[in-house]
């Protein structure tokens, strides 16, 4: 069973984090994913969330290329920016894990303390009692 100051300092370091949580949220959602194609012809950028907030277009490329070519670069684009945004997400959750858990569903009620904890040892049943 772990001793009172332990489960203090747990507490206090939960509270540390539903502090910092919103600063957190607030810094990734502020963050902008950048995807190119066509060799930075083509770029797009987009949130967190994997919305497009930019395409972009170097002018030559809009004069030379055929239509089925500027289609096919942007969607690359889009695609490269998204997959930016996911590693940005992902990021972003590591850094927010706590034990092995993200600190996110512990506060948001997802998952319990006990989950962090594991079962004490006095309320565990034995085989025997199964």
């Amino acid at each position: 069973m772990p001793e009172p100051d332990s489960i203090d300092a747990l507490m206090r370091e939960l509270r540390r984090f539903r502090e910092e949580l919103p600063k957190w949220a607030d810094a990734l959602t502020g963050q902008e994913a950048r995807g190119e194609s066509e060799g930075g012809s083509v770029r797009a950028s987009c949130n967190a969330s994997g919305d497009v907030t930019r395409v972009e277009f170097a002018g030559y490329f809009l004069q030379a290329a055929g239509a089925s070519r500027v289609e096919a670069a942007i969607l690359g684009a889009l695609q490269d920016a998204q997959a930016a945004a996911e590693r940005l997400v992902t990021d972003h959750q590591e850094k927010l894990s706590f034990m092995g858990q993200p600190v996110g569903q512990v506060l948001s009620g997802k998952r319990s303390l006990s989950d962090l904890l594991g079962t004490p040892p006095s309320t565990q049943r034995s085989e025997e009692d199964r």
